[in-house]
């Protein structure tokens, strides 16, 4: 099995998936389901009938779902969809009794459900720090706080990528067990009314097309949408093809079909702060690990002489910058701008500093001492 679907695309059936990862294709039910299975330990994909949209590749590939334990339930995957399973269905009941009128169904985005908006925080992970990252982009907040734009630009890279990642495994599986069903659908602001809406089919069709085609108008791709002024200037070039609309963006939409467990999933103060502070000591300690581990590219010539002849070789060395210890300081500081850290929580590189200041102290010099 090769593991080389592209990100963000999507292809028009399983078979071609299957090709692609040269997997075998079984033309029968069981077959289907079971390769899916398989590719989803890999990639989170989002069906679209008989298509499949690849949303993003697993860092590490998810647990091997066993059916026969549990009596045919569900396995918890990880410590995280544990916490955040919990988390999230607390969020949904305290939505439902809060709103009757939405009672079966909620509206979110990855930004409302964990930065504040408002006064609220729904699950409060981040702090005032994050919202600026997002606001001025990751090149002015480098500057801001006197940091390496790579780092600050692969450190939002990877709190993106994990959150979300980990927030659609959670809705994936309460779908699977029929708690909810969800989708992403497009939220419209129009002119006329100045009220907010989700887009119907035919719309949302209208304004993904009209996206294609302003990043050719633009000559951009996706990723140069992290700068704010960018993404802004495309959204507004994208309503410019439509009489009605102001702005649109990306939602979660999910319809609650299980009532009883969604009310029933009201959490304590105390068990909401404790559940949170250990998601968020997961988080941190994920990015962490997942930024030093990014691995960069570099080419040097070597210059060798081959039967009296001088032969030039470029050599590809692979490297990871941000493991160095230079970056040590600033990924902590990192830490304490964008995350809403618990009292008390120190990275392992601060527990070792803090180890080693405390030694430090025990050391006592002699006036005879020498230096070599």
């Amino acid at each position: 099995m090769k593991k080389n679907l592209e990100i963000g695309k999507t292809y028009k059936n399983l078979k071609e998936i299957c090709a692609k990862m040269e997997i075998e294709y079984k033309d029968n039910n069981n077959g289907r389901k079971a390769i899916v299975k398989q590719i989803e330990r890999y990639y989170l994909l989002e069906r679209q009938g008989n298509k499949y949209k690849v949303i993003v590749e697993y860092d590490t590939p998810l647990e091997k779902l066993d059916n026969r334990k549990n009596n045919g339930g569900h396995v918890t995957t990880t410590k995280y969809e544990t916490l955040l399973d919990a988390l999230f269905l607390d969020w949904l009941a305290s939505e439902k009794s809060g709103n009757e009128k939405n009672g079966y169904y909620a509206v979110t985005t990855r930004n409302q459900l964990f930065v504040e908006e408002n006064g609220v925080i729904n699950i409060p992970i981040f702090r005032e720090g994050y919202k600026d990252l997002q606001k001025i982009g990751y090149e002015e907040f480098s500057k801001k706080h006197d940091m390496s734009k790579g780092l600050v630009l692969t450190y939002s890279q990877k709190i993106r990528k994990i959150t979300e990642t980990h927030l659609e495994i959670v809705l994936n599986r309460l779908q699977r067990e029929n708690v909810i069903k969800w989708q992403k659908n497009i939220m419209v602001k129009l002119y006329s009314t100045q009220e907010s809406e989700i887009a119907d089919e035919e719309l949302e069709n209208e304004i993904i097309e009209a996206e294609l085609i302003t990043y050719k108008e633009l000559k951009i791709k996706p990723f140069h949408r992290v700068n704010p002024k960018v993404n802004k200037k495309f959204i507004t070039t994208v309503c410019k093809s439509f009489n009605d609309l102001s702005s649109y963006w990306r939602v979660y939409n999910i319809d609650i079909l299980n009532n009883e467990v969604v009310e029933n999933s009201l959490l304590e103060d105390e068990q909401l702060i404790e559940m949170t502070n250990k998601l968020i000591i997961l988080y941190i300690n994920s990015t962490n690990e997942a930024v030093k581990n990014k691995k960069s590219k570099s080419k040097s010539k070597e210059s060798r002489n081959v039967f009296g002849k001088k032969n030039d070789k470029n050599i590809e060395t692979i490297y990871k910058p941000y493991a160095s210890p230079k970056y040590v300081d600033d990924i902590n500081k990192l830490n304490r701008l964008i995350w809403l850290v618990p009292e008390g929580y120190k990275t392992e590189s601060e527990e070792f500093i803090e180890a080693f200041a405390e030694f430090s102290d025990d050391i006592i010099f002699n006036d005879d001492d020498t230096a070599w």
